[in-house]
């Protein structure tokens, strides 16, 4: 594994475990102290290896990510499949994959992790408090905040809502 994905990937599971353990956080406390990975099953179907990572992604989670952009949207695979909270998940440079059984043969069967959500939850700075309205941009009032360019035009040529949330 080149150094590069390896230091990447090692600072991800360092930043995770920081979150986890922070008192500034303890929603994210306790929403990723209860998330202990473990190994589970390897998903059925196909089958992409690579090197650069030495990760694989099998099954639903490749299909997913072939069709919703590849390495360059989501990057290349940083584990294999996980089970955390009784759910199978994988982790890619860019994303966390969650398999939802119950939406079984529906679009919804593969679920991009609300990160964004997990990683700024109890955080009160200015940037992150709620707003009512948006002169400018485009203003979602389902989560108090807005979307301005050139970030508003990325998010929509490159999935909108169901990619970034």
């Amino acid at each position: 594994m080149p150094r590069h994905y390896f230091f990447a990937t090692a600072y991800l599971l360092a930043a995770l475990l920081l979150l986890a353990t922070s008192p500034l956080m303890p929603h994210a406390q306790a929403t990723y102290a209860a998330a202990t990975p473990q190994s589970t099953v390897r998903l059925s179907g196909g089958e992409k290896c690579f090197e650069t990572t030495s990760k694989c992604m099998h099954g639903i989670f490749l299909g997913y990510w072939q069709s919703h952009g590849g390495v360059a949207q989501l990057g290349y695979p940083i584990t294999d499949e996980l089970l955390e909270n009784g759910r199978t998940v994988q982790y890619t440079e860019r994303a966390r994959l969650e398999w939802h059984q119950q939406y079984r043969d529906t679009q919804n069967e593969v679920l991009l992790s609300l990160l964004g959500t997990q990683l700024v939850a109890g955080r009160n700075d200015s940037v992150f408090r709620k707003i009512t309205s948006s002169s400018s941009g485009a203003f979602f009032p389902q989560t108090g905040h807005s979307l301005r360019e050139p970030f508003l035009t990325y998010w929509q040529a490159r999935g909108g809502l169901p990619i970034f949330g």
